[in-house]
């Protein structure tokens, strides 16, 4: 009696870059949430094994943006979403709140901590 036991290789599966961007594209929502989530925090947690103090990244969002519409959309989609962000149509009271309430609201929490010492 003889024993065929023979080892068959195993083919290494093959990265398909259409098939990768098909499945980006699919579910872009969810693969930007989830890429804004971690270019957003990584610092934070980054600073936190370090010991030391850090916040969000606030560009997480838009190098998410940047990431999954150059994979699911190429280089027309890059066009479209960089000609948006240059050609928004807001007036100057947009720009006002936009900028100026930050300020407004640091400068009433440095007031209420002089006030109360």
């Amino acid at each position: 009696m003889t024993n065929d036991l023979t080892i068959q290789p195993v083919a290494a599966p093959v990265f398909r870059p259409r098939k990768f961007r098909e499945l980006i594209a699919r579910h872009d929502l969810a693969v930007f949430f989830v890429l804004a989530f971690l270019f957003s925090w990584y610092p934070w947690v980054i600073a936190l094994v370090r010991g030391t103090v850090s916040g969000p990244n606030p560009l997480g969002p838009f190098i998410a943006a940047l990431i999954v519409t150059g994979i699911a959309e190429g280089r027309p989609g890059m066009r479209t979403l960089l000609g948006r962000i240059v050609r928004a149509r807001i007036g100057w009271s947009s720009y006002a709140i936009v900028f100026g309430l930050p300020i407004l609201l640091c400068a009433v929490a440095v007031a209420i901590m002089v006030a109360f010492g």
